[in-house]
């Protein structure tokens, strides 16, 4: 499964994850911006655009979904795969409203985060489609 070079935002607080997300995501050939702290994320996902954001819910300064609430707050529509070691229990309503975006459960394999990534791409390029076709 090949996907074009992107540009993510990995959020992780956990060095060992970050660090191996970072290394596999470059060896794919991905541009990578590393972050530990919410806050520091929603300053840079507001200045920068990204093809793929990554975060973990339990991280520092700003936790993973109110991250991910402020981002669609701004109205920015890049898409989210958040990624947790303990069980996410949103409701179906809260999950729409910050679409597009995936939950990935720790621990993972690579395979699982390609396809996810790879699926939330596709929702997106989808809507993107529709959106042009209607006009």
């Amino acid at each position: 499964m090949n996907m074009k070079p992107m540009s993510i935002l990995i959020v992780e607080d956990e060095a060992d994850v970050r660090d191996v997300l970072n290394e596999m995501l470059e060896i794919f050939g991905h541009k990578v911006t590393v972050v530990s702290d919410g806050l520091e994320a929603l300053k840079i996902a507001l200045a920068q655009k990204f093809d793929i954001i990554i975060t973990d819910l339990g991280i520092p300064g700003m936790n993973g979904l109110d991250l991910v609430k402020g981002i669609r707050k701004e109205k920015i529509s890049t898409p989210i795969l958040i990624i947790t070691g303990v069980i996410f229990e949103n409701s179906d309503r809260e999950l729409k409203e910050i679409q597009p975006c995936r939950v990935l459960m720790k621990p993972f394999r690579i395979e699982d985060l390609k396809r996810n990534l790879t699926s939330l791409l596709e929702s997106r390029d989808g809507a993107l489609q529709k959106a042009f076709k209607s006009k």
